[in-house]
């Protein structure tokens, strides 16, 4: 008698312990696992972005840096595009130029969390980060 309750406790235990695994795991969020998914996925934004879309140079895009962040990716991409200046530009007076630029993506499993053009300009809302160009910061562009 005294052994089918310790086995029953022991069944119940197990029970227990695999539903609170099975709650705790499955929902949540699992990172990009492979690194090239995670700078294909970043790739695929960039060309599919508005700024890149506009005038960028396909043969331009280098992938600079990659480093695993908590539950994604952080891709750094240099790339050029044919005008100054970010997002669609169809309306403006643009001079013909070749500009770098450089792009620091956050890929999670869901998508982009973080995009941003020469810390300047948020590829995702569409709009600059500062206010005022004077609250911009000064930054060295990437070097050819």
């Amino acid at each position: 008698m005294k052994r089918i309750h310790w086995f029953s406790a022991i069944v119940l235990l197990a029970v227990a312990s695999l539903t609170l695994s099975v709650y705790l795991y499955g929902t949540v969020p699992s990172p990009i696992l492979d690194e090239s998914e995670a700078v294909e996925a970043a790739i695929d934004f960039l060309m599919n972005c508005p700024t890149f879309t506009f005038d960028g140079i396909e043969d331009s895009i280098v992938i600079d840096e990659v480093i695993q962040v908590q539950q994604g990716w952080s891709v750094r991409i240099n790339f050029n595009c044919s005008h100054p200046g970010y997002g669609n530009r169809i309306w403006q007076p643009l001079l013909q130029v070749i500009t770098p630029h450089q792009i620091l993506i956050t890929m999670r499993e869901d998508g982009p969390s973080y995009a941003v053009i020469d810390y300047v300009w948020d590829e995702i809302a569409q709009s600059y980060l500062y206010a005022e160009e004077s609250e911009q910061p000064q930054l060295d562009r990437p070097k050819d």
